[in-house]
């Protein structure tokens, strides 16, 4: 599965790992791609977590990208 990441300046295949990072009150999804680490920050650790549960969602269905939200 692509995911084109939240500041829209690159498409990364979905790493091995993703997780939330809680940075200062704010969500921070990380990745385990070595190039793109840092695939989308939202302005609390419960919205990045919603965003994490929609990607596992979508390639749980067999999607095949997802566009991290801006917000």
């Amino acid at each position: 599965m692509k995911l084109y990441i939240q500041n829209r300046d690159a498409v990364v295949e979905l790493p091995r790992d993703l997780w939330v990072a809680d940075v200062c009150s704010r969500g921070l999804i990380v990745s385990s791609n070595p190039v793109k680490p840092y695939i989308g920050e939202y302005s609390s650790v419960e919205r990045a977590r919603e965003v994490l549960r929609e990607i596992f969602e979508y390639h749980r269905n067999g999607k095949n990208s997802y566009v991290l939200p801006k917000e």
